[in-house]
């Protein structure tokens, strides 16, 4: 399974599906296999490119240990180093808990973000501090 590059921290992912690419960010103490044992995987894969995320400090992804590393802007800059590996230039989000004010955040402290407010949040930029 891949990694996508965010500075030094690294982000796991795997794509299952096919359709319009849709990132799915699990809630706090999830993984992206939460996608899988609730179903929705199941039930999305064929209409859908879905793109399973371990969000950073959570399953395979890198963790680190100062809070300060672990803000909602760094979270939005993981998920565009996910969409950038992948060469995706405009992906769906779905997100639950928390992840759905860190969408809404993600949309309004992106430079150059173009968050549509029904869930699209298309590729962007965090201050030049994104890599892949």
């Amino acid at each position: 399974m891949p990694f996508a590059r965010n500075g030094d921290f690294a982000t796991w992912y795997e794509i299952e599906g096919d359709g319009p690419p849709l990132v799915m960010y699990h809630g706090l103490t999830g993984t992206g296999n939460r996608w899988r044992d609730t179903g929705h995987v199941a039930g999305l894969r064929d209409r859908f490119t879905l793109l399973l995320l371990d969000a950073r400090g959570h399953g395979r992804s890198s963790k680190p240990h100062d809070p300060a590393l672990c803000t909602r802007r760094q979270r939005a800059a993981d998920v565009i180093a996910v969409l950038d590996a992948e060469g995706i230039d405009r992906a769906c989000y779905w997100g639950h808990s928390s992840t759905v004010l860190a969408l809404v955040e993600h949309g309004a402290n992106l430079q150059h973000a173009d968050y549509d407010g029904e869930g699209a949040l298309h590729r962007a930029v965090s201050n030049g501090q994104t890599e892949t």
